[in-house]
């Protein structure tokens, strides 16, 4: 009599093969799917970065062409000194620099979270993914120098990441 079929030795080594040809490729997938959601994330967190610096330096720019009197280092609203550089924040959608974006776990800051009615990303006072923090330094109070530092934090799955930009601009 002949016996068909497969032995149980046989049924585990093709069972073992298939699983390891679908782990591969599944295993590729899901890294790219990671590394791609955090270049997403790298990239927003430098464009919003970026937006800071400009809007920066456009109060910056806007306040040498409206008034030339204006002192240079005067970007933040009206009733605060030049002597009083600190954190501050930006928005960008009307252009202005503000003193009333200061919380956060200990740091002055904004958390930025993305409005889907608005189409972009705005302050929170509930946190988002993303944090920024504009930190303006006078390096040398007799010049009309100014160090704009920007940075950026935010958390890749459970691990934060973080990068700085910084620029100097000049008065006149």
């Amino acid at each position: 009599m002949k016996k068909t079929g497969f032995t149980l030795i046989e049924t585990l080594v093709a069972v073992t093969i298939l699983i390891i040809g679908v782990i591969g490729p599944l295993s590729l997938a899901a890294r790219g799917i990671s590394d791609g959601l955090f270049a997403q994330n790298q990239l927003t967190a430098n464009l919003l970065a970026q937006e800071a610096m400009e809007t920066i330096v456009n109060a910056r720019n806007s306040n040498i062409i409206n008034d030339p009197s204006t002192p240079f280092l005067n970007i933040w609203p009206t009733g605060n000194s030049d002597a009083q550089i600190d954190t501050i924040g930006v928005d960008a959608v009307n252009g202005t620099v503000d003193i009333d974006c200061q919380y956060g776990v200990g740091n002055k800051g904004c958390f930025l979270a993305y409005d889907l009615t608005k189409g972009y990303y705005e302050k929170n006072t509930q946190g988002g993914p993303f944090f920024r923090q504009i930190t303006l330094y006078q390096p040398d109070p007799t010049t009309s120098e100014l160090k704009v530092v920007v940075t950026m934090t935010w958390l890749n799955k459970t691990v934060a990441k973080k990068f700085t930009i910084s620029e100097y601009l000049y008065g006149k």
